[in-house]
């Protein structure tokens, strides 16, 4: 009678032990499915703000490629870009700065946001998934002239959660015209 208890017990125990470690899985993928789900929404945000552009290849390339800023757009000579540069160079997190939407802008600079910051909870890349800083987000604009891809804008948005040994990936392809 005794033995048959202490086996009854010992298999009630495993179970609630799977039932623990499958807990631990779900939390694990619910995890990465908000991270993988707000790296899809950055980027058709990225894409969203590249329609409502002025969408030549250049103008693109000039102000959404990886690394983009509103003082590289003002050196590729689009003259909206200047008033933003003035206010980006002053301080990053103001209005006038993230009014002039750029790579720069969208994937957030390295540094946490001012305490003057008038939008704490700003969406940027590197301000909503871990591990950005160390995994950049990328954007390609095809500039070729003359061909089939010409104006094709490739995002890509990395990030690594705290347990992960490999960086996450999302990429989203568009072809603007």
């Amino acid at each position: 009678m005794l033995l048959e208890a202490l086996i009854a017990i010992l298999i009630f125990s495993l179970g609630i032990l799977a039932i623990v470690a499958l807990q631990a899985v779900s939390i694990k993928l619910t995890e990465d499915a908000k991270y993988r789900s707000d790296a899809a929404l950055l980027a058709e945000e990225l894409l969203g703000q590249i329609w409502t552009s002025d969408r030549t290849p250049a103008t693109m390339n000039a102000v959404f490629a990886t690394g983009a800023s509103a003082c590289t757009a003002q050196a590729a000579g689009i003259a909206a870009a200047a008033a933003a540069c003035a206010a980006c160079t002053a301080d990053p997190y103001s209005n006038a700065c993230q009014s002039y939407p750029t790579y720069t802008t969208w994937s957030g600079y390295p540094s946490p946001p001012a305490a003057s910051d008038p939008v704490a909870d700003r969406r940027t890349v590197s301000h909503t998934l871990l591990g950005t800083i160390t995994n950049p987000p990328t954007v390609v604009v095809d500039t070729s002239a003359g061909t089939a891809t010409t104006g094709t804008v490739t995002v890509t948005v990395r990030w690594q959660g705290p347990n992960d040994g490999l960086p996450h990936s999302h990429v989203v392809t568009a072809q603007i015209r």
